[in-house]
Formats: structure tokens, sequence, C-alpha cells
């Protein structure tokens, strides 16, 4: 049977805090301490990353990318050169936020997809011998696992342990409270803004997609979002929604990235979507035009190449 993201980032996981573990006991002990302190080490770990990890964002990704037709870099590569997210990227300096904003439709959610690709291959969650981590999550209204500020820190969390195993410390015992628990929020808030003030954070990149769908506790995730950290920096996704540019604050403390504003690229993104997908389907033509007539009644939107 094929091994899922979580099942190969646990073990792996679990085999590094093991070996950390063995190092630390087996001076001046018994073999047996030793054995005994990896085994729990490794069931106090697995319970730990299945808590976290009640969502792997990273399948959530791919079935994201599945469901709207697959992810094609013509129609996400303006970006990559977008003097906004080059310079969230490039500079070092106090501005560490990004806000992608637009309309329903304008293909937001691929957006961010696409800015993950970018950012990968030169992240921990590729290669660990790099430098800096990353973590994402998509937020959806209509899954109870995905809506909510608590999931949303779960998934960031999850990620960002595995590609950072001497963060998991701060997460001992979080197993014990349910995810459903009335405080289950407050457990996990506790827990990340210790990591968020730990000073062996290293540098990372957290990525939300869809803030406007979750719809509990978002003002408080807001308020963890908009707290400035030397090593993170954020990119999130939402419509343009009053409460989340309040929570935001003033302009000059972060970058934005107005899909209206960039309207011709959109079209032109859109364009680009249409013509892959007749060249897809270029052997079913009793389906062409209803192809072309169904994406092109979207207007300048992108209602199949990203979600509503």
């Amino acid at each position: 049977m094929p091994q899922t993201h979580q099942q190969d980032s646990s073990r792996n996981l679990v085999h590094s805090l093991n070996a950390i573990g063995s190092s630390r006991v087996q001076i001046g002990n018994t073999y047996n301490t030793s054995h005994h302190y990896q085994k729990d080490a490794q069931q106090d770990c697995t319970k730990v990353l299945e808590y976290l990890g009640s969502t792997d964002p990273r399948e959530d990704k791919i079935r994201i990318q599945q469901t709207s037709g697959g992810l094609l870099k013509d129609c996400y590569a303006w970006i990559i050169d977008n003097p906004e997210f080059l310079a969230w990227r490039d500079q070092d300096r106090e501005t560490r936020l990004l806000w992608v904003k637009g309309d329903p439709g304008k293909g937001k959610t691929m957006l961010l997809c696409g800015i993950i690709d970018e950012l990968h291959p030169s992240t921990k969650l590729n290669d660990p011998k790099n430098r800096i981590s990353l973590a994402y999550f998509f937020c959806q209204a209509t899954n109870s696992g995905l809506n909510n500020a608590a999931s949303v820190l779960r998934g960031l969390a999850y990620l960002l342990v595995l590609q950072q195993p001497h963060l998991l410390s701060h997460f001992d015992g979080i197993q014990q409270r349910p995810t459903t628990h009335s405080n289950a929020w407050v457990a996990i808030q506790k827990r990340f803004l210790e990591v968020m003030a730990d000073p062996a954070l290293r540098e990372t990149y957290f990525i939300v997609d869809a803030l406007d769908e979750c719809v509990e506790n978002l003002d408080l995730l807001m308020e963890i979002i908009s707290n400035p950290s030397s090593r993170v920096k954020w990119i999130i996704s939402s419509r343009k929604c009053c409460d989340i540019e309040e929570t935001l604050g003033n302009e000059q403390e972060r970058y934005g990235l107005s899909l209206e504003l960039n309207q011709s690229l959109i079209s032109q993104a859109v364009k680009n979507y249409i013509d892959y997908r007749i060249e897809r389907m270029k052997n079913r033509k009793k389906l062409e035009h209803d192809v072309v007539e169904h994406i092109s009644m979207g207007g300048i939107g992108m209602p199949t190449v990203g979600k509503k």
C-alpha cells in the first residue's frame, strides 16, 4: 500500500527525535533506560503528530489542484515577477506580510498554490539542508476541519515541526485535549505563540489561503498573523474584507496585492487556461464548444482555475 505524506513524515521525525533522545540518555545509563526512553518518545511523538496533522495541508493542496483542473504555471507566473511579491520575498525589513486580495472567482487559491510551488524548492520542506521552512494551510468554510483558527494553527504547526523537530516539545501533551474540546483553540494558541517567541525558531514562511472562510476565531488568528516576528514571513489571501483589513492595521506594515488592480494579467491567465483546456480536449470535439462557453461565462474571473 502506498505511503502517505503523513506516514512518511511522521516516521522520519520519530527517527530524528529518537536519535536525539538516544544521544542524551546513553551517557552513563543502561541500554534499557535508553530503549524505554526511545519507545516512550516515539509513542508521544506519534500522538502529537496525529493531533497536529488531523489534516495534512500537502494533501489538501493536491486535492484542490485536482478538483480545479490542474495547476498551470502560465496562470500564475505573473505573480512571481510582481514587485510586491519580490519585495516580500527578497527584502529583509519590518514589512513581512503580503496580503493577496480579490473578489470571488479571481483565482486566489491557485495563485497561492503557484507561490507555494515557487518557494518549495528552496525550503526545508523540499530538502532538510535548506535554511528556510515552509508551512501552509487552505481554509474552506464548508469543511469543519478547515474552517476554524485552531485547525489553521494545527496545520501550520504540523508542517513546521516536520522541518524543525526541535520545536515539537512545545506541543507536549496537547494530544490529551480533543480537537473538538471547547478549549482546543486556547491550547494550540498558547503553544503556537511559544513557538513564535522561541529563539530557536528558524526562518519560516507561513501561507494561509482564504482567511475569509475561517468562521471561528478569525479575529484571534489575525492577531497572531499581524504580530511581527523577525523570523517569520506571512502570505495570506482573502476577499476584500473590512474586518481583515482593519485587523492588519497600517498599510505601511504590509504589502498589498489586489487582483482587481492586475486585471489585464488575470484576463491573460484566463485565456491561457482556456487554451490549455482546449488543447487537452482537442480529441473530444463535441465538448470543445461547451468548454469554451462555460469558462468564458465567468467573464474576467477564474471560476475553474481556482475556487470561488
